[in-house]
């Protein structure tokens, strides 16, 4: 066990195969366990390929040696039987080989802090398992950055362009547990702020809670959601409360939606629990609290059907003042909504300054279904104005 304080990290270290486990103090009596990534640029906390990765009780930290420096901190998870690896996240490679099984990653009370980029990358281990108990991802980033120290305090800021995942990332068949509290908080990027999932399955555990706050996405080109899924699955079951998000993009190209999420390519969004959006907005593009985009594959059909993305919720869902240009609540394309718990839209608005504004609380496009039980409807409006 570590002590309370701040930890610099010589070099990398490299889980292959093997169980590490590294536990530290992280409360108000006792003290905090801090470990920093090292500093030359491009360094990780850890690497993994296979094996089991245990931390608990730590703040992980992450910092660059300059604002043109690439890497700076967090976890990887990689294929267990490469023998030969270089991480998107990382310019560290490895010539050491796993035990050709899934890695296996758990965080028990961790908070990851001003790491870049990306906090928890699984960049290749289709099969990977990743449990996070109580954990905090806040203030990550993921794109050209800057970094520096006050007090000794690491913090880092945007600077560059579109790369997503800033608070954690999971690729094709790996599966993510979230249990206890889980927060993504102030994590910045382009896009899926707080979580990326590309192919991937997020869920939280009954009993537990989940927040998503203050996550931003601004970029001239492209901007996604707090938590942006492609072919995925994200599963609230017990209470989510996701307010103050924001996406924005450049005023001539609408790319992107969904301040809060954004889902795409016959991706899930499941609520089991009670949930709040409140306050998130997408300046410039779709869906000021969720946007939902299905994949288009040709005429109205069964194969549409099958590809439609799909927001269900069997509680009580309140949609309150969230904002876009379309969809000032929710934004649907070639998808399916779904409230069967019932719903609130509350002082949502579109917002545009122009004709293109539409659907205070709900657009519904192209192939959608929309079903909601027991709705209540009030305040929300569309600002829109005449072109000249």
């Amino acid at each position: 066990m570590l002590g309370s304080g701040i930890y610099v990290l010589n070099s990398t270290v490299e889980v292959a195969g093997t169980a590490l486990c590294v536990t530290g103090r992280d409360s108000v009596t006792r003290g905090v366990t801090r470990l920093v990534s090292p500093e030359a640029a491009g360094q990780l906390h850890f690497l993994q390929h296979g094996g089991l990765l245990q931390l608990g009780n730590l703040q992980l930290e992450g910092r660059a040696v300059d604002t043109s420096s690439a890497g700076g901190g967090g976890v990887v998870i990689m294929r267990g039987s490469s023998s030969s690896s270089s991480s998107s996240s990382s310019s560290s490679s490895s010539s050491i080989a796993g035990d050709g099984q899934p890695a296996a990653f758990v965080a028990l009370t961790v908070t990851f802090r001003s790491i870049a980029p990306r906090a928890v990358a699984n960049d290749n281990d289709t099969a990977a398992n990743l449990t996070l108990v109580n954990c905090i991802f806040a203030d990550n980033v993921y794109t050209t950055f800057g970094c520096g120290s006050i007090t000794s305090t690491f913090y880092c800021y945007y600077s560059g362009p579109p790369v997503y995942g800033a608070g954690l990332i999971a690729s094709g068949g790996a599966h993510l547990v979230f249990a206890g509290a889980t927060t993504f908080r102030g994590n910045i990027g382009c896009g899926g702020c707080g979580i990326n999932l590309e192919g991937a399955t997020a869920t939280s555990l009954p009993g537990s809670y989940v927040q998503f706050i203050a996550n931003g996405a601004n970029n001239d080109t492209d901007g996604y959601g707090a938590a942006f899924l492609q072919s995925s699955s994200l599963v609230f079951n017990d209470t989510a409360t996701i307010r103050n998000n924001r996406v924005r993009v450049g005023a001539t190209l609408e790319w992107g939606g969904g301040g809060a999420i954004y889902a795409e390519d016959a991706s899930n969004v499941t609520h089991k629990g009670p949930a709040l959006y409140a306050d998130n907005s997408a300046n410039n593009t779709a869906g000021g609290a969720v946007a939902m985009y299905g994949r288009f594959i040709g005429a109205e059909g069964p194969a549409l059907a099958a590809a439609r993305s799909r927001f269900a919720a069997s509680k009580f869902v309140t949609f309150q003042a969230n904002a876009a240009n379309r969809g000032g609540a929710l934004y649907l394309s070639f998808a399916e909504a779904l409230f069967a718990g019932g719903a609130q839209f509350a002082a949502n608005a579109a917002r545009d300054g122009t004709s293109a504004a539409a659907g205070g609380a709900v657009y519904s496009s192209t192939g959608t279904i929309l079903n909601v039980r027991g709705q209540v409807f009030s305040a929300s409006k569309c600002s829109c104005q005449k072109q000249q």
